[in-house]
């Protein structure tokens, strides 16, 4: 037997083997069996498994920066939960990976890989898991999209998608696809003018403008760990590819970016461009495509649908200014579906034969609730807790559990319509929980855009005697205190009050001296001028019948007498200026303090501020002739006079030739500046400049545009201050420096705002209030003194599912004691008192809850608000009508407090007649609402024994939760 020559062993045997190799990748190419084996060996080193574990530690994991992960806050995750830390919450579970997960050389190379769902967005809910709103983004997306239009996007962008050889093949990579890419684009570096193609499959893509930062591919670098990304991302779950390769094309057409409407935001998938660029509903949308038989309608969806399929290749080429070059692409498109086999040439025919129309950009709405006042007003609270604008934070992965009860919502609401009250009514329950105050429901029957209960500052009128009252009690506490501790007697009213109880029992308990300062007799009588706020006040009770009588204190909080509360205020003032003085305000006053003269360079800068303020009022909304001539009202016309006016008033000014002052060339013929002996207010001119100049300019503007003209003016001022002027003034610094040390013992007790007004007149409510801030007062009266914190939230579920998810709730804190429990005893009698016979009587106090009574007490308010315009005399020249209200604030029960307040501000505040007593009476419709609720069962129920959900209490979530 004859050998095979030796040019056979050496052509054909390495020729069998390169056949043999290139039929390895060839069937590698079509079955990925070794892609396969090896992307689930690598997914299991490199994916680990995230679980949900009790405990205060963020997820410790980096997001990518990509466009899905910045508007899902996945990117920001850590800044989101620091955030809410920052506001009171505490992690009380989150995900982690377990400390033996396996992890490889590439977990840092390739994005985390989990569940992503097709949907995002906030979703808030009642205590009860009740939805108030819900938000999606992208806004609608196909579980299961129309077939044409799965095919045009194989056809379109992966058409190895729909030729796939085997179960196991990759849908990551396409190798014919990945070739001509690469000819074409070394063909580009090589200097062609043909254009450079892409290689990405769907799979890579979606990567790509999910992490991707941008969107954008970078480099290669980035593409490697889009492409290994998108790999494992197939076979983590199993080697079998085909139901995957199927969900990549659904979840692209769902997610695939299609440019920013104006007017509407970003535009993700085909099924929301439908909406957002061609106005069709997602009702309609789903109805017409679906349609068996073929219409013109059908056939104008589907065209719409191919375009923005070709669209998202360039969105801002094409969407809106490019439909001329989209229409040829889309008809090339249908041409290619037909050869393809993919529809009729004579339903090709059709669709061909309509045309594209972006319609007006739409809104973007809500996909449950929304539109409701509670829904508006939790997510304005959630969007002020979370720190972020309303359209970004309806786009994050996040759950908020609230404090609301729709079910008391709703039944409120009901009982107050059918109470038909006279003017706008907002009314708040809310319930007390172990250092908490929760709102339960808030209606309003005219909602706006600053809620009146949580967000508003209104004038309640009377309701700031309670706040008064327990100022008064909390000084009478601290003197006796005082006393004990040995210290020197002061010489102000209260202290010489408790001076005298205190020698005559030296062993008289704080509980019985309350009760003897509240039966310290008071006058009522309104014949007294009070200087106060910088000027002479008078001051008028609501029933002429208490002009004549005297009242102890605690009578006069029952009836609401004002008088009897003007002067216990003077007297709190009193008692804290010589705290803050060392000596009686007399003294200070009369120049006998080391003080003075600060006080007095303060007078003179409140005396230029309340000159401009009342000068901006006398002439805001006149013309220019009617401020010319009330500015020169009372003062001789000299040239000089003339020349500053019309220098303030503007040249080009034409003034009635009648008017002293009509000739322009005044302007320059006099110095600007007026001597401190001419009577001429230059601060008034100043003002007036400044009104001309921007005729709807605010009080703030025209103070901000004077500011200069003030300090210049100093002389002036002090020159036309008289003696009587500057001890009023004086007086008045030294109330302002009083109420500012008075608005920190509010601020303790819920006050809301940062300055009280400097006068007697708070005490009749003129530094305004606000309903919620009264409930947290009468919370810590019910509580022994210890303000409650105020929370609308019970807990924050953020990215479920993913290896962020994180759950917060409300960190449990020391409520802040504002006053003894003394003080609060003291305080709740009178409260309870002014229900059963006093001005709240209304309530028909006490209720009946079922079997149960509930004892009830609170405050009455009301509030007539009237702007005096006075001229330079001080003589008023017109009222103006601001605001009316009645106010009703108060505790029912265990644990519910609740406010009623009726508003109408404006002109039609004069027509309207009604007080506190009618906001009491109205509260009987939250009794008729929790019964018709059956809320009684559940209303007080603490945060921990609440339907409040908990990590592992709940059945659809996606992690499971180790202990």
């Amino acid at each position: 037997m004859s050998r095979a020559p030796w040019w056979v062993s050496v052509t054909v045997v390495p020729g069998l083997v390169l056949l043999s190799a290139l039929a390895v990748v060839w069937q590698e190419v079509r079955t990925s069996a070794l892609q396969s084996a090896m992307g689930v060996s690598l997914a299991r080193q490199a994916v680990p498994v995230y679980r949900v574990q009790a405990g205060a530690t963020p997820p410790s994991i980096e997001a990518p920066d990509g466009p899905w992960d910045r508007a899902r806050g996945y990117a920001n995750h850590r800044e989101m939960v620091a955030h809410l830390q920052e506001r009171g919450f505490e992690v009380v579970a989150a995900a982690h990976a377990p400390t033996s997960a396996p992890g490889g050389a590439f977990s840092d190379q390739i994005y985390p890989i989990f569940a992503l769902e097709p949907q995002a967005g906030l979703t808030l809910t009642d205590r009860a898991g009740r939805t108030l709103e819900r938000w999606s983004y992208p806004e609608v997306v196909w579980k299961t999209p129309p077939r044409l239009a799965m095919d045009a996007a194989r056809l379109l962008e992966n058409r190895a998608l729909s030729e796939r050889a085997h179960p196991y093949t990759n849908p990551a990579v396409d190798w014919t696809r990945l070739g001509v890419a690469t000819v074409s684009q070394v063909r580009a570096r090589l200097g062609s003018d043909a254009p450079a193609i892409g290689g990405s499959t769907l799979a890579v893509q979606m990567e790509k403008f999910r992490h991707s930062p941008d969107g954008r591919t970078s480099g290669t670098r980035e593409k490697a760990r889009q492409t290994l990304t998108a790999w494992l991302r197939t076979y983590h779950q199993g080697r079998a590819a085909d139901a995957w390769a199927e969900q990549i094309v659904v979840d692209w057409l769902n997610s695939v970016p299609l440019g920013h409407r104006p007017g509407y935001g970003p535009v993700q998938g085909v099924f929301e461009g439908m909406w957002a660029w061609f106005g069709r509903p997602p009702e309609e949308v789903a109805q017409g495509l679906n349609r068996q038989r073929s219409d013109a309608q059908r056939a104008q969806l589907e065209r719409e649908m191919l375009a923005l399929i070709i669209a998202q290749q360039r969105p801002a080429r094409y969407l809106p200014g490019g439909l001329d070059a989209l229409e040829r692409r889309v008809d090339a498109l249908v041409n290619t579906l037909v050869d393809e086999g993919k529809v009729t040439r004579e339903w090709g025919h059709v669709i061909a034969s309509r045309s594209l129309s972006v319609k007006k950009a739409p809104s973007k709405r809500p996909v449950k609730g929304g539109g409701g006042y509670l829904s508006a007003l939790a997510a304005r609270q959630w969007g002020a807790l979370s720190g972020e604008e309303r359209a970004v934070m309806r786009q994050r992965d996040a759950q908020v559990t609230t404090t609301y009860d729709a079910a008391l919502q709703e039944a409120l609401r009901r009982e107050i319509e059918a109470a038909q009250p006279p003017a706008r009514t907002s009314v708040a329950i809310f319930a007390r929980s172990a250092g908490r105050l929760e709102p339960r429901a808030i209606v309003d029957t005219e909602p706006r855009v600053v809620d009146l209960s949580t967000e508003g500052r209104v004038d309640l009128g009377s309701t700031s005697k309670l706040r008064v009252l327990v100022s008064y009690l909390s000084a009478v506490e601290t003197i006796f205190e005082e006393r004990a501790a040995g210290s020197p007697v002061a010489s102000d009213p209260l202290s010489q009050f408790v001076t005298r109880e205190l020698t005559a029992d030296p062993v008289l308990p704080l509980d019985e001296l309350l009760e003897r300062a509240l039966q310290r007799p008071v006058s009522a009588d309104p014949d007294e001028v009070f200087y106060t706020g910088g000027g002479p006040h008078e001051f008028q009770n609501v029933n002429p019948e208490h002009d004549t009588r005297y009242f102890n204190v605690a009578s006069a909080f029952v009836a609401s007498a004002n008088l009897p509360f003007v002067r216990l205020l003077r007297e709190v003032v009193a008692f804290h200026a010589h705290r803050i003085y060392g000596a009686p305000i007399e003294a200070v006053v009369a120049g006998e303090h080391p003080r003075f003269d600060e006080l007095f360079e303060r007078h003179l800068k409140m005396s230029a501020e309340r000159l401009v303020r009342d000068a901006y009022f006398r002439h805001h909304h006149s013309d220019v002739s009617m401020m010319a001539r009330q500015a020169l009202a009372g003062l001789e016309p000299t040239d000089v006079r003339c020349a500053r006016l019309r220098r303030a008033i503007g040249s080009a000014a034409t003034l009635d030739a009648s008017h002293p002052c009509a000739d322009a060339s005044l302007a320059t013929d006099a110095p600007a500046d007026v001597e401190p002996w001419d009577d001429q207010d230059p601060l008034e001119l100043a003002a007036i400049a400044a009104l001309v100049e921007n005729p709807e300019a605010s009080l703030t503007e025209v103070m901000l545009a004077t500011a200069n003209i003030r300090s210049d003016a100093r002389d002036w001022v002090a020159a036309h201050t008289t003696a009587i002027d500057t001890r009023r003034g004086v007086h008045y610094a030294v109330e302002e420096e009083v109420f500012g040390v008075l608005q920190k013992e509010w601020a303790r007790a819920g006050y809301p705002f940062e300055r009280l007004t400097p006068s007697l007149a708070t005490a009749l409510g003129s530094s305004g209030d606000r309903p919620a801030s009264l409930a947290l007062l009468v919370a810590a009266v019910r509580a022994g003194g210890l303000v409650p914190r105020l929370d609308s939230v019970e807990g924050v579920r953020l990215f479920e599912g993913t290896p962020y998810e994180t759950w917060l709730r409300p960190a449990p804190t020391p409520p802040v004691r504002a006053f003894g429990p003394e003080v609060a005893r003291a305080v709740e009698k009178l409260l309870l008192r002014v229900a059963e016979r006093g001005t709240g009587h209304a309530t028909d106090a006490p209720w009946q809850i079922g079997q149960t009574t509930w004892e009830v007490g609170g405050k009455t308010g009301t509030s007539d608000h009237v702007l005096l315009i006075r001229d330079r005399d001080g003589r008023v020249m017109e009222r103006r009508p601001v605001a009316r209200s009645g106010a009703w604030v108060f505790f029912a029960g265990p644990c519910l407090v609740g406010t009623v307040v009726m508003f109408e501000q404006g002109e039609d505040a004069a027509t309207h007649h009604f007080h506190g007593g009618d906001a009491a009476e109205l509260s009987r419709a939250v009794l008729r609402a929790i019964e018709a609720a059956d809320a009684q069962s559940h209303l007080c129920e603490a945060p921990e024994a609440s339907s409040v959900r908990s990590p592992g209490d709940r059945g659809d979530s996606a992690s499971d939760l180790d202990e």
